[in-house]
């Protein structure tokens, strides 16, 4: 019979049957023998989730000042940058959005992946981050104001408007910015949360 110490201990969602799984195993996935149902989905490797949480941070910060797009209408050449767009967005009397904007598209996002490094680089080298609980707190509050998958589907349908509203040249920021929009999407998908739990990590 296995060690009680070796065992995580569970409720199943959907049944609320009580379950006992080995703790070590985070490479599989586990059901519930009663119902089915998933009850643990096992995440990427904290080293995984570091390398993209990097790659989107170093990919973020030239598209502050490198130009996104630009547009050639009537004679008038018109290029921008993320920044550019949210001061665009004030000026025409929208401070609201323009702060939604900024906080949901800029602030939150690198403010994520500074999270999980702060978390995950300690945890990989088998150190407990300072704060830990606070910083998944803060993690968890805000992953629920991720807008990746919107931005990843409205950035081609701005192009194709904007294409039609005159010669249309894609620079290099925008590159740079849909490539941190793919890692941060990456990260939020492969880091599973229940993995701290699950180590009994934030439970001690």
């Amino acid at each position: 019979m296995k060690s009680k110490t070796l065992l995580y201990q569970s409720a199943c969602k959907e049944c609320g049957v009580v379950l006992n799984y080995n703790k070590s195993d985070t490479y599989h996935h586990f059901y519930c023998p009663r119902c089915g149902a998933l009850v643990y989905a096992s995440g990427e490797r904290f080293i995984r989730v570091i390398v993209m949480a990097l790659s989107a941070l170093i990919a973020f910060f030239p598209t502050f000042f490198m130009p996104i797009l630009t547009l050639e209408m009537a004679d008038q050449t018109v290029s921008t940058t993320l920044v550019g767009v949210v001061m665009h967005i004030f000026d025409e009397g929208n401070p609201a959005i323009a702060l939604m904007v900024g906080i949901t598209g800029m602030i939150i996002p690198v403010a994520m992946m500074t999270l999980l490094l702060l978390m995950l680089v300690p945890l990989h080298f088998k150190q407990r981050p300072l704060h830990l609980k606070a910083l998944f707190q803060i993690y968890s509050s805000l992953r629920r104001w991720g807008m990746a998958e919107v931005y990843l589907i409205s950035i081609p349908v701005s192009i194709i408007k904007l294409q039609t509203m005159g010669d249309l040249s894609i620079d290099p920021g925008f590159y740079l910015f849909f490539y941190f929009l793919i890692c941060f999407y990456i990260c939020i998908v492969w880091f599973n949360p229940d993995d701290l739990w699950h180590g009994h990590v934030l439970s001690d």
